[in-house]
């Protein structure tokens, strides 16, 4: 098992925006019957602070259930960063895919992101 920088290091492997989720952690790769198979460690997680300064956050109630994409385009004009959306808004007990319409979504605001993201090396 070698571990890989980023999915972007890989050259036989698409390149993709360096905030999507799926370009924060390593990859993996393994030799198999002469052929390279690439993976992801599903242990590894982002932890964000239980504990932001208001300055930084807002919230929203979505007039309508949207999934965590489409929101996180509303808010930031990019569908890479849902999973910030996600956790910040997820207790942990029920997944869930979908926003809620009664309960105020809190979020990093967009002059703020910048600063999450920068430091997201895992």
């Amino acid at each position: 098992m070698t571990p890989q920088l980023k999915n972007n290091d890989i050259p036989l492997l698409p390149k993709i925006n360096g905030i999507q989720y799926e370009n924060i952690f390593p990859v993996y790769t393994i030799k198999k019957n002469g052929k390279d198979f690439y993976f992801y460690n599903i242990n590894n997680k982002i932890i964000l602070p239980t504990k932001i300064d208001e300055r930084y956050i807002d919230t929203i109630i979505p007039d309508k259930v949207l999934p965590w994409t489409t929101l996180s385009y509303q808010i930031y004009g990019n569908i890479y960063l849902w999973y910030i959306l996600y956790m910040m808004n997820n207790d942990g007990n029920i997944p869930t895919f979908i926003t809620s319409t009664i309960k105020p979504i809190v979020f990093i605001k967009p002059e703020f992101i910048t600063n999450i993201t920068s430091n997201l090396n895992v």
